[in-house]
């Protein structure tokens, strides 16, 4: 899908972001011991995220309808959050670190296409919070 519009980005945004948070609680749910605690924490940092975003898009009806977006699509950003039935705590690390590498690159991307300051601000916001989520999460690796 193009993600042409200002409201695009954010109806993607908010889809990403409710996704991602199903994913970290399901997760939560199946993995164990420290796995499970961060994966809780992510899940309430989504939610946190995705209400910040639904206030964003409420706040700036009036900006989307300005100027079209192009070169953006919700295809390069695949988001599989479905949990596999017979994942471990490693595989379901391992779906996240890439689940938080999409994160990144969509809101840095995001952020650079819209052209309403605020908006882009937080957006650039929210790929610094994922950024720093992957962190988090390669470190479980190590």
């Amino acid at each position: 899908m193009e993600l042409g519009t200002f409201g695009a980005i954010l109806s993607f945004a908010l889809e990403f972001e409710e996704d991602l948070s199903k994913f970290f609680a399901a997760a939560a749910e199946k993995a164990s011991g420290q796995e499970a605690e961060v994966f809780g924490d992510l899940a309430s940092a989504g939610n946190k995220r995705l209400k910040a975003l639904e206030r964003t898009r409420r706040e700036n009806v009036t900006e989307m309808i300005l100027e079209p977006i192009t070169g953006f699509c919700s295809e390069d950003y695949p988001c599989e959050t479905q949990v596999a039935a017979n994942a471990d705590s490693a595989a379901l690390v391992s779906q996240a670190i890439q689940l938080e590498k999409t994160a990144v690159q969509y809101y840095t991307t995001a952020s650079q296409k819209v052209t309403v300051p605020e908006v882009a601000r937080i957006l650039s916001k929210m790929a610094g919070q994922h950024a720093e989520q992957l962190e988090a999460l390669q470190a479980l690796v190590r």
